[in-house]
């Protein structure tokens, strides 16, 4: 089993979400504001899906999966994965 998840999740802390969408012309659906706002933001948002997945002890998935936004999260995240659960465990593509 596994969990995968695709932010974009902004910190209604820092900055300001724009829901209008410029682009190609193509039909598309904008986010609404709560969809996109997440307390820390994308970094709080995996730092939670951690915090969760070690709690539960893998009951409910094995790998876990999340697309970042932006390459300081990745960073972040991958410093305190590799504290918390060591090289062997941690890939980033």
């Amino acid at each position: 089993d596994f969990v995968m998840t695709n932010p974009p999740f902004y910190d209604p802390s820092s900055m300001e979400l724009s829901t209008a969408r410029v682009g190609d012309g193509r039909s598309r659906t904008n986010m609404t504001v709560s969809e996109g706002n997440y307390p820390g933001g994308e970094v709080g948002f995996v730092i939670e899906m951690i915090e969760d997945s070690l709690r539960m002890n893998n009951s409910v998935a094995t790998w876990y999966s999340s697309m970042l936004g932006k390459k300081t999260s990745l960073i972040k995240l991958q410093k305190l994965l590799l504290r918390i659960i060591g090289p062997a465990h941690v890939e980033v593509a």
